[in-house]
C-alpha cells in the first residue's frame, strides 16, 4: 500500500515538475522567436481599407465631376442622405441621377469591400508565421521517470519572402483600386444611359400625347364633314384608324417610360416615396445639346488619351507587377521552400536539456520546377491580357468617337432640315385638304410621315447622348462593358 502512495507521491511531483519547469521553457524559447518579428512589424498589423478607398476617391475625382462614398455606418452617412433628399426634391437630370447612383447603390457599395480584402491580404502579407509548438509526454512501463520533450518551431525564410509577398499583395491591392474605380465610373454612365432611354421614351410619349389630343380634335371636324357628305366613309375610317393607332402608341410609350424610370430608380438605389422623383431632360432639340469638348481633337489623339487613363490598363499591369513578384517568390523558393529553425527542450534524469534545432525539406522529388514554370505562364498570361486590352482600349475609343460625331450630324440633320421639310410639308396638304384639291386619305399619309420622322428625331437625340455618354465613360478610363453590379 505504501509502494502504491510512494508511486503516486512521485507522479505527481514530476508532474507539477514538468508543468512548472515546461511553462518556463516554452516562455523562454516563444520569447526568443517572437519578440524580433513583433518588434519589427509593429504598425503593419492594422487594416484600414479607407486608406484604398482614398485612392479610389482620387482615381474618380481626377476623371469626372461625381463624388463617391463608401457606407460605413458613421454621421458621413447621415450627410450624404440629407443631401440625396435635397437632390430629389428637384428634377433630376442624367448627372444627377448617376451622382445619386454611385452615394446610394448597394451593389456598387458592396464592390468597395474589395478594398477591404485587398487591404487585408496586405496585412497579412506583412506577418510572420506563428510558431509551432510541439510538446510531447514519454511515461515509462518501467519505474517513475517521465520524459516531456518540448520543441517551437519558427519558418526562418518567412523573413526574406515577406518583402516578395508584400509586393504580390501591394500590387493586387493596386489592382483592386483601379477595378473599383472603373466600375464606379461604368455604374456612373450606365446609369446616364438608362436615364436617357427613359427620357427618349418620354419625350416621345409627351409627343404623341399631343398627338393623340390632335387626332381625337381631327376626328370630331371629319365626322362633322362625313355628316355634311363633303368626306368619304373611307376617309373617316382611315381618320378613327389613326387616331386608334396614335392611342395605342401612347399607352406603349408610357408603359415602357414606367418600365424604364424602374431601371434608372433601381440604380440608383431609391425605394419608397423616393421612386417619385421627377425627371428633367429636354435632350432632342439641337439647342440642348453640349458643346463638343472633343471637337478640335484628332481620332488619333482621342485613342491615345483613352489609353493613358484606362483603369483596365492600369490594374492589368499591377497584375503583371504582382505575377513578377509571385515569380520571385517561386524561383527564391524552388529548392528550398522552408527552412524551419527553432528550438527544442527534453527532460532526462531529471535535467533539462535545450538546444537548438532545425527542419529543412529534402529537394529530392519536388525541386520546384513546376511551381517556376506557372509563376513563368502566369506573368506571360498578364502580359498579354494587357496588350490584347490595349487594343481593344485603342479600338473602343475610335468607335465611340466616331459614334459621336456621326450621331450628331444627324441631330442636326433631323433639326435643320428633316423636321422643317415635314412639317412644311403637313402645313401645305392641310391647305389643300381645306381646298379639297386632296382627300382624307392623303393628308393622313402626310401626318404619319410626321409622326415618323419625330420619333426618328428622337431616337438620334437618344443615340447621340448614349454615344456621347460612352466617349466620355471611355475617355475617363472605364470601359463599357466593365460591370459595377454583382
Amino acid at each position: 500500500m505504501w509502494g502504491i502512495m510512494s508511486t503516486v507521491h512521485h507522479h505527481h511531483r514530476y508532474r507539477f515538475l514538468f508543468h512548472h519547469r515546461a511553462l518556463y521553457a516554452i516562455g523562454q524559447i516563444v520569447v526568443v522567436c517572437v519578440v524580433g518579428s513583433v518588434v519589427g512589424l509593429q504598425g503593419c498589423a492594422a487594416v484600414q481599407p479607407r486608406e484604398s478607398f482614398d485612392a479610389v476617391e482620387r482615381l474618380v475625382s481626377e476623371r469626372s465631376s461625381q463624388r463617391v462614398h463608401w457606407r460605413t455606418g458613421g454621421e458621413e452617412d447621415q450627410a450624404v442622405d440629407a443631401m440625396i433628399a435635397a437632390m430629389l426634391e428637384q428634377p433630376l437630370d442624367a448627372d444627377a441621377a448617376a451622382q445619386i447612383a454611385l452615394l446610394n447603390n448597394r451593389a456598387l457599395q458592396a464592390v468597395y469591400e474589395d478594398l477591404g480584402i485587398a487591404q487585408a491580404d496586405l496585412v497579412q502579407a506583412g506577418l510572420l508565421s506563428n510558431p509551432t509548438l510541439s510538446v510531447s509526454v514519454l511515461f515509462p512501463t518501467v519505474g517513475v521517470e517521465v520524459r516531456p520533450n518540448l520543441g517551437v518551431v519558427q519558418p526562418f525564410l518567412d523573413l526574406f519572402f515577406i518583402p516578395l509577398r508584400k509586393k504580390v499583395a501591394e500590387s493586387s491591392l493596386a489592382a483592386a483600386q483601379q477595378r473599383v474605380a472603373e466600375q464606379v465610373i461604368a455604374h456612373a454612365a450606365q446609369t446616364k444611359a438608362a436615364f436617357y432611354r427613359a427620357a427618349a421614351d418620354q419625350q416621345a410619349a409627351a409627343m404623341l400625347r399631343e398627338i393623340a389630343k390632335a387626332t381625337a380634335e381631327s376626328l370630331a371636324d371629319v365626322r362633322q364633314l362625313r355628316e355634311a357628305g363633303s368626306v368619304t366613309y373611307l376617309d373617316l375610317r382611315n381618320m378613327e384608324a389613326l387616331h386608334e393607332q396614335t392611342r395605342m402608341e401612347l399607352a406603349r410609350a408610357e408603359a415602357e417610360v414606367t418600365i424604364n424610370r424602374e431601371q434608372v430608380t433601381a440604380m440608383m438605389g431609391l425605394s419608397g416615396d423616393a421612386i417619385h422623383w421627377e425627371m428633367d431632360a429636354q435632350f432632342g432639340e439641337v439647342d440642348a445639346l453640349p458643346a463638343d469638348d472633343f471637337e478640335g481633337l484628332v481620332v488619333e489623339e482621342i485613342e491615345e488619351m483613352a489609353v493613358e487613363r484606362s483603369l483596365a490598363l492600369a490594374s492589368l499591369r499591377a497584375q503583371i507587377d504582382a505575377a513578377g513578384a509571385d515569380l520571385g517568390i517561386a524561383g527564391a523558393s524552388a529548392l528550398l521552400p522552408s527552412a524551419n529553425p527553432g528550438a527544442s527542450a527534453q527532460r532526462r534524469s531529471g535535467e533539462w536539456f535545450v538546444g537548438p534545432s532545425l527542419v529543412l525539406p529534402l529537394p529530392i522529388f519536388d525541386q520546384g520546377q513546376a511551381v517556376t514554370a506557372a509563376a513563368e505562364a502566369r506573368l506571360r498570361q498578364q502580359m498579354m491580357l494587357h496588350d490584347a486590352a490595349a487594343v481593344e482600349v485603342r479600338s473602343t475609343a475610335r468607335t465611340a468617337a466616331t459614334r459621336v460625331r456621326i450621331a450628331r450630324q444627324t441631330v442636326e440633320h433631323y433639326h435643320d432640315v428633316l423636321l422643317p421639310m415635314r412639317e412644311e410639308m403637313y402645313e401645305d396638304s392641310l391647305l389643300q385638304f381645306h381646298a379639297m384639291n386632296i382627300s382624307m386619305l392623303d393628308l393622313i399619309v402626310v401626318r404619319q410621315q410626321q409622326l415618323a420622322t419625330k420619333r426618328e428625331a428622337i431616337e438620334a437625340a437618344h443615340e447621340y447622348w448614349l454615344a456621347q455618354t460612352t466617349l466620355e465613360q471611355v475617355l475617363a478610363g472605364s470601359s463599357p462593358g466593365a460591370a459595377a453590379q454583382r
